[in-house]
């Protein structure tokens, strides 16, 4: 009997566990990797190991200019894209400054996001301004191959 009032007492304290996890995943924040070159030199491209916070995009739907963001991608609701964020609804963007003087002005609700390596990026001068709705949560840290805080500049 004491045998099974142990194993009970494991399989609580594991479900406790595993129950706080995953709502630290889905409200708080996550750990996942960005890989490819788009956001060279931020990211290496082969990959790494980000932190994301959910909270502030969760509850006060702010993102600032020059926050690295986590979204899904508009032209693939299968796959995360990770990149910066260039524009904010009402902003007035250079669409593809290396190949026009096309400006756009960014609808509301909207943001405008680029990654850092323009020569190798799929991003709003392709797809246009993400829905911020499409939007996860920012990265805050880059875990490895360094610990590094992510900042607003490139």
């Amino acid at each position: 009997m004491n045998r099974l009032s142990s194993l009970r007492s494991y399989a609580l304290w594991a479900s406790q566990g595993l129950c706080c996890t995953l709502l630290v995943q889905k409200y708080l924040g996550d750990i996942t990797m960005c890989t490819g070159p788009s956001m060279l030199p931020t990211f290496n491209s082969f990959g790494d190991i980000v932190v994301l916070e959910f909270l502030t995009w969760r509850w006060k739907r702010q993102v600032d200019l020059g926050d690295v963001v986590v979204a899904i991608s508009p032209l693939n609701a299968q796959r995360i894209v990770c990149k910066r964020v260039l524009g904010l609804p009402g902003d007035t963007v250079r669409k593809d400054p290396s190949v026009s003087d096309e400006v756009i002005v960014v609808p509301p609700g909207h943001v405008w996001l680029q990654g850092d390596n323009l020569s190798h990026s799929t991003d709003s001068r392709t797809y246009g301004p993400v829905p911020m709705g499409l939007l996860k949560g920012k990265v805050l840290f880059k875990l490895w191959p360094e610990i590094v805080r992510i900042n607003k500049n490139p």
